[in-house]
C-alpha cells in the first residue's frame, strides 16, 4: 500500500471528471482496510483512511476546503519528494475543490461536463 499513490490516483481521476474511478478507489481502500480504526498501531494507515474519508466528505458536499484542510494536516502520513507538508496539502486541497467546481460535484450527483461548456 503506497498512501501517497492513492493520493496521486484519485487527484488524476477528478482533474479529468472521472469522479466514478475515484470514488471507487477509495470505496475498495476502506473495504480493504476499514478495520483498522479497531485495531492498536497502524497510525499511518488509520491517518489515511481518515484522509480519504474527507475526500469523500468533500465530493458530498460534506466538508469545506478549510476543514478539509485541517483535516489533511491533522492526518498527514504522506511522505513528498520535497516534504513540505504544507505546499502539499495546499495543493491538494486546492485540486479537490477545483475539481468539485468545475465538474460540479454534489456525489452521487454530477454532469461530467465542466461548467459554463455547452
Amino acid at each position: 500500500m503506497n498512501p501517497l499513490y492513492d493520493l496521486y490516483v484519485i487527484e488524476s481521476a477528478l482533474l479529468s471528471g472521472e469522479v466514478d474511478d475515484a470514488v471507487n478507489l477509495i470505496s475498495r481502500n476502506r473495504k480493504k482496510y476499514g478495520h483498522v480504526e479497531k485495531q492498536e498501531g497502524m497510525s499511518e494507515l488509520k491517518g489515511h483512511m481518515r484522509v480519504l474519508n474527507g475526500i469523500m466528505d468533500a465530493l458530498e458536499n460534506n466538508l469545506a476546503i478549510d476543514g478539509f484542510r485541517e483535516l489533511m494536516t491533522n492526518n498527514y502520513v504522506y511522505r513528498t519528494e520535497d516534504g513540505n507538508m504544507e505546499n502539499f496539502v495546499n495543493a491538494f486541497s486546492y485540486m479537490v475543490y477545483y475539481s468539485i467546481d468545475r465538474y460540479n460535484i454534489r456525489y452521487p450527483e454530477y454532469d461530467g461536463k465542466r461548467c459554463g461548456d455547452l
